[in-house]
């Protein structure tokens, strides 16, 4: 078999790892439908106080589409994510426990790097932007 040949190949082998191998990330927790987290906190004669602190809901690409904290077992924000095609979080909706609400929305790069973070008031307005920069190799 000539070099090139069998370079070619094990090259194409690596790709097909790769790209397995993060598909098998994108979708390891894609049989979670769901999650709570609680809480236990001690005090020094023993006794205790569970409380629920969050609840997130997935998609079936394991992606978190919503999740609520809770303060005190009420809730205190909710939160709205959406995705792009890519696995990328590109919006958030939150909703506090006044019913004020902002959007954060995030961009990336075509590396599928976060560039920019947005966050709106209720209103519209921009209130503040964060953005990204990478150095590569």
């Amino acid at each position: 078999m000539n070099t090139k040949l069998l370079m070619s190949a094990a090259f194409a082998a690596i790709l097909t790892i790769g790209c397995c191998n993060q598909l098998h990330a994108q979708k390891r927790h894609a049989n979670v439908e769901s999650v709570e987290v609680f809480e236990e906190e001690f005090n020094k004669d023993g006794t205790s106080k569970k409380q629920k602190v969050s609840e997130s809901k997935f998609d079936s690409f394991g992606n978190e589409i919503e999740t609520i904290e809770y303060e005190d077992g009420k809730v205190s924000e909710k939160h709205v994510y959406t995705y792009d095609d890519k696995g990328n979080k590109i919006s958030e909706m939150k909703t506090k426990s006044d019913g004020k609400k902002e959007r954060i929305e995030y961009k990336y790069n075509d590396d599928n790097l976060r560039i920019e973070k947005s966050e709106y008031s209720e209103k519209g307005r921009l209130k503040s932007r964060k953005t990204y920069v990478y150095k590569t190799k």
